[in-house]
This record gives structure tokens, C-alpha cells and sequence, in this order.
């Protein structure tokens, strides 16, 4: 049953500006008469159980119902156990968010902290400023579990939008709630001026993401803005600003705003000024230094990398233009046509509607993946700046460190080898070359799907603004997260068997245990009561927007934890944004499932990150080191020792102490060699101590 609700307009005005700060299409779809027959895909994969460990809990309602957590990477970030530096207990989650609390209050951003049983202890705005705020970006500090949140607003006399930032003190009291006096971080246009050269740019939809820093006993944060300002074409391509800060903990017991520097990319300022194409990308960063944005820009899979914190970043670009065969129905008639009737000449492209997607780091820092889809366009559509977005097909992309070659997986719908690099042809899946099957009445049949929740005839609002793709991971496991609409798109289009269907979207999740190499069928999880996919704790919910926590957390040798923050609306579509539903309301809430995977966890790859307070192992210094580093403890009691390290596969390469040791303080160097004397590379150590009161790990990284 859905909830039916009383109708509370808004003035066209009042909706103008709820939308004005959200991201618009690049492209427009094309007006075309696709023939042919849907039908449902084949599958030979497996999809993974799922099983809700923590049902839906509320968080906060919220009249703003279109992407509550920001549009790419996590809005969802966990602490590590510990904050040091007082060994507190952490262990919880931030989310960070924007919601409208009554029809007529103002977008606030807000942050919600829950603890590690999923219960819900604080939810507050994170400025102390009644402005509208939206869109924000959260990481939390892998050391104190403090986290660092930027968002946009309009606070300064010129009236641009700013992109702000405040971190929580959590290492100083244990709890949450301790905010800093929010500031401006991406100043518009004065920030971005010096650097591009124009006057109006407004860089916002801030992401934060912190990693290692080059400074020894800091950490570096980053902070990415797009530029909403519209170039002479009409349309905003999306050039960034990046800036970053080396912070450490006595800079967040100071409250300093830190010391950034700022840098922009040349290709895409070109793209931007020149009207040439909106460049789509996010970013990942790894705990060795490296630093990359990937994404795409027309029919091209671009990369700028970075192996020195995003101080120097290198560019690779790769077609991702693939021809494919234009079907005939068995009187003759091509399935697409251009304007003119002729047979048009079509190819699978990144979609200009896959952007809300996010990467990472795998396999050792080695790959990158990142999850978006594939489009199906013509020529004549392309060189038109249209496209159809009904041809929407997800897909696993991915980046080679060594080689510096991209590859896909054909997620859903699967090809033949979904492997070998080739989009799979919606009408050929034995890919053969020729048609699979005809309908009774002689047309062409082909596998379809619509990973989007929303679906009522506008392609482009349901595609483009209801579509998003995120990845979380660890080690070898990782898992796809993303929403699909095929059966309310026919429920809709009246076809038969579908119906019941109408205003019901899926949560469909997929995992891979191989670091993303291949991927299983997705699971569906829906609120439709007699169908398989049914989950009760759905029922009555249209959830929307769903996004993973940023790590999965081993439940047994294989099944793990996903966190998962989402909307659940009380009507049918995003009103704030496109007047589709009703003015009603939604309730932002928060789950947990586990999910399986095929093969284990390979346990040893990296220790856990996570220092014991018992044992008091400290931060090495200097880190990053060359060609030495210290390495300091603290025993309460007389024990047997072992202080080991290992390398980024788990293999142990040298015994630093294996003795009996007096209470106290103790400290020890090593001269980066390993247990034969030999020195090792650059990389990621990890650095082990075991006692009798149990084992702590500590990461540190050689730079030669």
C-alpha cells in the first residue's frame, strides 16, 4: 500500500529556487519512436543473499526530496575504533545531509551520528546559521574520528554561492556535537579567479575526502567543487577547483581553518570555456599517496592521476566508442531511424546520465573501479547534443595503475563474457552478430533495464536527476549499490504482467569477491508484497537514493555489513526538483544489511588499522620515512613482545622485537630492511605489536 497524503503546494516561484542549485543535464533526450519488444534478461550469475540486520530507523523528515546525501562518493563515513589521541571509544557512523524540515523552513545541511548498534544519538544542524545550505561532502579522520564536512551556501554580500566547511572535535570529548565555526573554504569567484581567469564561476557540490599527507604526523584533506555557472553554450560543463590542507590533531585542538592551496585542471577549464563537453568525474584518493579523478567527457574515459598527494597530476584519456549493428525487424524496418527515416548509425558511450557515481582504490592500490552505465546514442543524436537516454545499461569500469588502460564489466545487463571489454548488444546477447529472437508479430525482442527509482514517461528527469551508482569496499570484497525502475517503467507503459507494479522502485545490490574483476547478479530488494524480491522491512516505504556507508564491516568468513542511508518519499518522484508527486514530505532514514559473497575475505592481506588503547601504540615518526622511522609503545605490564611488519599482501618481512619486556615506555627503530638485511621499496608497512593484552596495527609508508 503507499501513503496517500494531503497535497501541500509551492508557488512556481518558491520551486525555482529549491532547484536552482541542483545539478541539470548536459544533453536533451532525443524524440524517438524506438520499436520493438522489451523482454526480461537472461541471467547466469548468481546474486548474493541479503538480510536486514537493522530495519529502517528515522532519522528526520524532509520536504526537500531529491538526493539528500550529495552527488557523488559516501555521505555515510565511519570512525575507526579508537580516536586517538586519548584512546577514546569511537566506532560510530557520521551522515551528513540536507533536509527541509516543513514545507516552508530553509534547506539546512545537518549531520546525524550513530553509533555502531545503529542506534541514532544526535541529529542537529551543522551551522548555526538559519541560510539555505545544501549538497554536502563528508570524510571522517582516520585518527581522532573527527569529520570534516563542506556544503554550499550563499552567506557573502555578492551573492554567489561559497562552498563552507566545519569539522567536529569528537577526539575531545568522546561524543559528537562539538562543531567548529563553519568557514569559507571554496570562496567564489575570488578562490577559482587567479586560477581560471573568469569572473562568475560558482565551484560547489563539495566533496571532502582525507588521506596520508608527505608531512610527517599530518594528514591531508581535500576539498573538489563543480562549476554550476553556465558557459556561453547554455549549459554548465563542470570544470573543478580542488584545494587541500596537511593538517594534525593539534591543529584540530586549535580550531585553525588550515592552510590550502588551490589548483584547477586545463582540459577541463578548455572543455568548460570552449563549450566543448561537461566533463564527468569523481575522485579517490589511497593510503600510499596516490590521488586520482576519473570519470568521462563525451565518448572519451579520461584519468588525471597523481602519485605525490595531488600536488602533480598526470592525464590519460581512451575511447569508449563502441559501433554496434542496427536491428531489423523481419519486414525490414531498422529499430532506430534518424530524422529522415534513414537507418541510423548507433554506438554505446558513457551515459551523460551515470554521473552520480563514486570510485576507489583496489586490489593494493593498483586499480581503481568505478560505477556508472552505458548509453546507446546515434550519430546523427550525438553530433545534436541529444541522446537517448531509454538505453541505459550499468557498468563496472576500471583504471590500471601499471598499464593505464580501462576495462568494463557488463554489470547488468550482462553479454556473453561481460568481461571481454565489448558493451553487451541488447539484441544479441550470444553476440553472434545477428538478431537473438522476434516477437510473434516480426519485431526485434532485447533485454532492457532502468537503474533509476523513477519512471513516469520524462526520460530525462528519472534517468539523469533519479540515478545513482555507489561502490564500497574492503580488500577484496566490494559491493555495487544502485536503484532500478524497469518494472514501474512497464507498469506505466501498461505492458502486461506488470501490473501492481506502478511507483515501485528496487534496491538492487551486487557484490564481487575478486576486487571487482567479476561481479554477481544483483539482488532486488522491493516494498511489493507478493512479490519474491519482497522485504517487510520496505513495506509501505518508496525508498530512493540510496547510499552505502563507505565500509563494509566482516560479519562471518563470508558475509559482511553494509550501512545504508536513504529516503524513503511519501510520494512518487522528486517535487523539489521537478513537480513530479506531491509536496508531502519524506523521511531520511538508516538500515543495515548483510550481504554474501562467493569467496572469503582474504583476512591477510592488510591488519586492521586499528591501534589497541590498552597497548598504547603510537604513530611511527617520521611518516612518511626515508630511510629510518621510530616506532614508540607503552606496556603496563612486564610481557612477551613481538613487533612485526608486513607489506601491503599480509607477508611478514621483518621481526622488529620477539622478547620479554619491562613495563613502560619503549621505543624502537627501523632502518627499512627486512629480516635479511635487504632494504625494502617504497610502499605501505604495516607495523604489528602483540602482547599478552591482545595485538595493535599501525600503518606508516616508506618514500625513497
Amino acid at each position: 500500500m503507499k501513503k496517500v497524503l494531503i497535497l501541500l503546494a509551492l508557488s512556481f516561484v518558491i520551486f525555482n529556487l529549491f532547484a536552482a542549485d541542483a545539478m541539470m543535464p548536459v544533453k536533451q533526450p532525443a524524440e524517438t519512436d524506438i520499436g520493438g519488444m522489451r523482454i526480461a534478461p537472461k541471467t547466469t550469475r548468481e546474486a548474493p543473499e541479503v538480510n536486514f540486520t537493522i530495519p529502517p530507523v528515522d532519522i528526520i523528515s524532509s520536504y526537500y526530496d531529491y538526493m539528500p546525501g550529495g552527488y557523488n562518493s559516501w555521505c555515510l563515513r565511519s570512525q575507526p575504533e579508537i580516536s586517538e589521541p586519548g584512546g577514546l571509544p569511537a566506532n560510530g557512523m557520521y551522515v551528513a545531509f540536507h533536509t527541509q524540515e516543513t514545507s516552508n523552513s530553509t534547506r539546512r545541511v545537518y549531520y546525524a551520528y550513530i553509533d555502531n548498534d545503529g542506534n541514532i544519538t544526535t541529529v542537529d544542524p551543522i551551522s548555526p546559521t538559519d541560510v539555505s545550505e545544501g549538497y554536502a561532502g563528508i570524510d571522517v579522520d582516520p585518527i581522532t574520528g573527527d569529520p570534516m564536512v563542506s556544503w554550499h551556501a550563499i552567506t557573502e554580500a555578492d551573492n554567489s554561492y561559497d562552498s563552507h566547511m566545519a569539522y567536529d572535535l569528537y577526539h575531545l570529548m568522546g561524543t559528537a556535537g562539538l562543531w567548529t565555526t563553519p568557514w569559507i573554504v571554496i570562496d567564489n569567484p575570488e578562490v577559482s579567479q587567479p586560477l581560471t581567469g573568469a569572473s562568475d564561476d560558482e565551484f560547489i557540490w563539495p566533496k571532502v575526502m582525507i588521506g596520508p599527507s608527505p608531512e610527517a604526523d599530518k594528514r591531508r584533506v581535500y576539498v573538489y567543487g563543480d562549476n554550476s555557472t553556465s558557459n556561453s553554450a547554455g549549459v554548465a560543463n563542470y570544470n573543478i577547483i580542488m584545494g587541500y590542507a596537511d593538517f594534525s590533531t593539534a591543529d584540530l585542538d586549535m580550531q585553525y581553518t588550515l592552510d590550502w592551496t588551490y589548483k584547477t585542471f586545463p582540459l577541463m577549464d578548455y572543455y568548460q570555456y570552449e563549450d566543448v563537453d561537461r566533463t564527468i568525474k569523481d575522485m579517490a584518493i589511497a593510503d600510499d599517496g596516490k590521488v586520482a579523478f576519473v570519470g568521462w567527457a563525451g565518448d572519451s574515459l579520461k584519468v588525471w592521476y597523481s602519485e605525490n598527494y595531488g600536488e602533480d597530476f598526470e592525464y590519460y584519456a581512451q575511447s569508449c566508442h563502441y559501433d554496434v549493428f542496427n536491428p531489423q525487424d523481419e519486414d525490414g524496418t531498422y529499430l532506430i531511424e534518424n530524422d529522415d527515416g534513414s537507418p541510423a548509425d548507433i554506438f554505446f558511450y558513457p551515459s551523460p546520465d551515470g554521473g552520480h557515481f563514486n570510485a576507489v582504490f583496489v586490489d593494493g592500490n593498483s586499480k581503481i573501479q568505478f560505477f556508472a552505465a552505458m548509453g546507446l546514442t546515434s550519430e546523427e543524436t550525438y553530433a545534436n547534443d541529444q541522446y537517448y537516454p531509454y538505453w541505459f545499461y550499468p557498468k563496472i569500469y576500471n583504471w590500471d595503475v601499471e598499464t593505464k588502460e580501462f576495462g568494463f564489466w557488463d554489470l547488468y545487463i550482462e553479454g556473453t563474457d561481460p568481461a571481454d571489454d565489448q558493451p553487451m548488444v541488447p539484441w544479441d546477447q550470444d553476440e553472434d552478430g545477428v538478431v537473438d529472437s522476434y516477437s510473434e508479430e516480426g519485431l526485434v525482442e532485447y533485454q532492457y533495464c532502468w537503474p533509476s527509482f523513477f519512471y513516469e514517461g520524462e526520460l530525462q528527469d528519472g534517468s539523469f536527476h533519479c540515478s545513482t551508482f555507489k561502490l564500497t569496499s574492503k580488500e577484496n570484497w566490494l559491493v555495487a549499490v544502485w536503484q532500478d525502475g524497469t518494472n514501474a517503467m512497464n507498469a506505466y507503459d501498461e505492458i502486461p504482467g506488470y501490473e501492481g507494479w506502478a511507483q515501485t522502485p528496487e534496491i538492487c545490490i551486487a557484490t564481487s569477491s575478486d576486487y571487482g574483476q567479476t561481479w554477481s547478479q544483483p539482488a532486488f530488494l522491493n516494498a511489493k508484497s507478493d512479490d519474491e524480491n519482497y522485504y517487510s522491512e520496505l513495506a509501505d516505504m518508496i525508498p530512493c537514493y540510496v547510499y552505502p556507508g563507505d565500509k563494509l564491516k566482516p560479519l562471518t568468513e563470508t558475509t559482511a555489513r553494509v550501512d545504508l542511508f536513504f529516503m524513503d518519499d511519501n510520494s512518487y518522484g522528486s517535487y523539489a526538483l521537478s513537480q513530479y508527486g506531491l509536496n508531502n514530505g519524506s523521511t531520511l532514514k538508516y538500515a543495515a544489511i548483510e550481504v554474501s559473497f562467493e569467496d572469503p575475505l582474504i583476512v591477510d592481506n592488510t591488519p586492521q588499522d586499528i591501534p589497541s588503547a590498552k597497548l598504547n601504540l603510537k604513530q611511527n615518526y617520521p611518516n612518511p620515512f626515508n630511510p629510518e622511522t621510530t616506532i614508540e609503545f607503552a606496556l603496563e605490564n612486564t610481557t612477551n613482545v613481538k613487533l612485526e611488519v608486513y607489506n601491503l599482501k599480509g607477508q611478514k618481512i621483518a621481526t622488529l622485537v620477539d622478547e620479554n619486556l619491562a613495563s613502560g615506555q619503549h621505543s624502537i627503530v627501523w632502518q627499512g630492511k627486512d629480516d635479511h638485511n635487504n632494504s625494502v621499496g617504497s610502499g605501505v608497512y604495516f607495523y604489528k605489536l602483540t602482547t599478552a593484552n591482545g595485538t595493535a596495527t599501525r600503518k606508516m609508508l616508506l618514500l625513497k
